[in-house]
């Protein structure tokens, strides 16, 4: 199962439970902090790191149900031409999650 990103400034969420964190290991400098759950092994959410500012967090909404995603902003990032150091572009319009399983 793939995850659904919510992203948000990091200030602005709360993770509770333990996590272990992965790097990309190809690059001298890695964009992302990524965690998992040690529980069950799920990627929870991901960090900029703070070469890059710091400022975003992707959180995998898929473990939300989806009541609690009703209202949320979606986003569709251009992942496969990102640089890694510039802005995302988006490849289709923000819109608003409605609740219903897509």
């Amino acid at each position: 199962m793939n995850a659904w990103w919510g992203y948000f400034n990091p200030a602005d969420v709360q993770v509770t439970g333990n996590t272990a964190t992965v790097q990309r290991s190809d690059r001298a400098l890695p964009a992302v902090d990524a965690h998992s759950c040690l529980a069950c092994g799920a990627t929870t959410h991901w960090v900029l790191r703070p070469h890059l500012g710091n400022e975003t967090m992707g959180v995998n909404m898929r473990l939300f149900s989806h009541a609690q995603l009703h209202g949320i902003e979606r986003r569709f990032p251009d992942g496969a031409n990102w640089d890694g150091t510039s802005p995302y572009g988006y490849r289709k319009p923000v819109e608003q999650f409605d609740g219903i399983s897509h």
